[in-house]
């Protein structure tokens, strides 16, 4: 009972990380997103958020 509890605990933490990583990830590319439509056409900069 206590190794498959510590296995799933273990799995709920490398889910966490991976969630934690997609997300900075994610965070990134919109920021890349953002700086690329800046260079491109400033204007539109204001109306995505």
């Amino acid at each position: 009972m206590g190794e498959t509890l510590n296995k799933s605990f273990k799995l709920e933490t490398s889910l966490f990380k991976l969630i934690d990583l997609v997300l900075k990830i994610l965070n990134n590319l919109k920021k890349l997103l953002k700086a690329l439509i800046s260079k491109i056409n400033p204007g539109i900069l204001f109306n995505v958020k």
